[in-house]
């Protein structure tokens, strides 16, 4: 058994990376000319490079007397060893530059069921077209659901709004766009024919809301408290796509965001006087690590908090 293969240990690290692909080269082409060529280099610039590492080595790698380079016994050992060296340092590589430039990975966000409000929608698929590689799980719950979730690290991100001083401050926040509440009605209604509209008036109407749980049924109560003016709730959901079929099938009337409104040809919207907004948020755990993926996220949120 050869001396190197018994006592000498040979380390990567020890040697130049670029004088280990030459020598691969070489020995796959069986020849310096046709590596040089492969490589885009001087055919003098392979055979020293390889001639180095004999030298470092203490051995030869390749028989250079017949016309095709083959290895010698040495040789054939070494480059079994190196090639897999190689493929692992390749591979690690990619996989380090793939995180680096944001390509690969996973992200759990988390949306309420208002999540097909504009800003949330927009910010999604900016995010899915910017960068395809990186997967990402939607769960729907309502916020005070989301927030446990996020602070067990079962969620990296959440849409929500209306957050409390308390819920705050263990919260990084990045805001988005402000969406102004409308009154959702059939078009057939006699609401539909108004310009606008105050809660007082709507004492009357028979309301399609979401259940007690949701913070945002919890906002519209609160705002028709305060106009002492709260109407009869006739059903609950926690489904907006089958509350916005009830309420265009006449079955009761509601109060939504615009941009769930405005792009169903069986709705109309009609604004609130006063005007009533939805601030929507993207938040996290303020001492979260983030991974690369949930950094370009959170990277092109803050752009949109501040355009």
């Amino acid at each position: 058994m050869i001396e190197w293969e018994q006592n000498q240990e040979c380390e990567v690290n020890e040697m130049e990376l670029r004088k280990l692909e030459y020598f691969l080269m070489v020995s796959d082409l069986a020849s310096f000319t046709r590596a040089a060529e492969r490589l885009y280099v001087s055919q003098p610039a392979v055979t020293n490079a390889v001639r180095s590492l004999e030298e470092e080595l203490g051995i030869q790698l390749l028989d250079r007397s017949q016309r095709k380079v083959t290895l010698t016994a040495e040789g054939k050992i070494f480059y079994r060893h190196i090639q897999n060296i190689m493929q692992g340092i390749s591979t690690t590589l990619n996989e380090i530059n793939d995180l680096k430039s944001h390509n690969r990975g996973h992200l759990t966000i988390g949306v309420t069921p208002l999540a097909g409000i504009t800003s949330t929608s927009r910010l999604l698929a900016e995010f899915r077209a910017a960068y395809p590689n990186i997967s990402i799980s939607i769960a729907e719950h309502n916020v005070g659901q989301l927030l446990e979730l996020l602070h067990s690290d079962k969620l990296d991100f959440a849409f929500v709004f209306d957050l409390t001083e308390q819920e705050r401050t263990r919260l990084n926040i990045l805001p988005l766009a402000c969406e102004e509440l409308m009154v959702c009605c059939a078009r057939r209604h006699a609401l539909s024919r108004m310009n606008s509209v105050t809660l007082a008036e709507l004492t009357e109407e028979p309301f399609i809301l979401m259940e007690t749980s949701c913070l945002f049924r919890q906002m519209l109560v609160k705002h028709f408290e305060e106009a002492d003016s709260m109407p009869p709730v006739s059903m609950e959901t926690m489904q907006v796509q089958l509350l916005k079929s009830l309420v265009a099938e006449n079955a009761g009337i509601s109060i939504l965001p615009e941009s769930l409104i405005e792009h169903d040809g069986n709705l109309s919207a009609v604004p609130l006087t006063p005007s009533i907004y939805l601030h929507p948020s993207v938040v996290y755990k303020a001492d979260k690590l983030l991974s690369h993926a949930a950094q370009a996220f959170e990277e092109m949120a803050r752009k949109g908090a501040q355009s």
